[in-house]
């Protein structure tokens, strides 16, 4: 069989032996090429998705370090205006508006809501601080009590927008 398969291709003039050898190594080994791409392709696929997968945990992570930073700012807050330190509060004003704003431009894709009061937050200690930057001339006009209500919302609402993010990250339900 092999000798008539060789004559075959020597009346046909298709070729000696070797350059069918070599037809056929090359056909494999375009083969096998392919199936490298291809292999290479789904891997470069599985990267991208574990490198977006990781900046998306990144961007968790850093969400809810801030969100978790301003609350406890918050309080702190509170605690400063029952001790009427009103001075160093004006710096612990600006410092949690600039974390309110970086939350809020930093996390697009929060919803309207959960953007909403991160909003009214900010505005409310713009509030606060123009009140008591107005009343330093005569600190028994300040009402700390009536501000701490209003940060106390504030951190009500906060922390409701903070468990909605892990539970949303998370899968489980409130």
């Amino acid at each position: 069989m092999w000798p008539t398969f060789l004559a075959w291709l020597r009346d046909n003039q298709i070729g000696d032996l070797t350059g069918v050898i070599g037809l056929a190594i090359s056909l494999f080994g375009f083969a096998a090429t392919l199936v490298g791409v291809y292999k290479s392709k789904t891997a470069a696929e599985r990267a991208e998705q574990a490198a977006r997968s990781t900046r998306e945990s990144i961007r968790f992570f850093e969400t809810v370090v801030d969100f978790s930073g301003v609350i406890a700012m918050l309080e702190d807050i509170k605690r400063g205006h029952r001790q009427e330190q009103w001075l160093l509060l004006l710096d612990r004003y600006a410092a949690i508006r600039k974390v309110l704003v970086t939350l809020r431009a930093a996390n697009v894709d929060l919803s309207a809501d959960q953007q909403s009061v991160i909003q009214s937050a900010l505005a409310n200690i713009s509030i606060i601080e123009r009140d008591v930057e107005a009343g330093l001339n005569d600190p028994s006009s300040l009402q700390s009590a009536h501000f701490n209500q209003i940060v106390s919302q504030d951190i009500d609402r906060l922390l409701t927008v903070l468990v909605e993010i892990k539970s949303a990250q998370t899968g489980d339900r409130l």
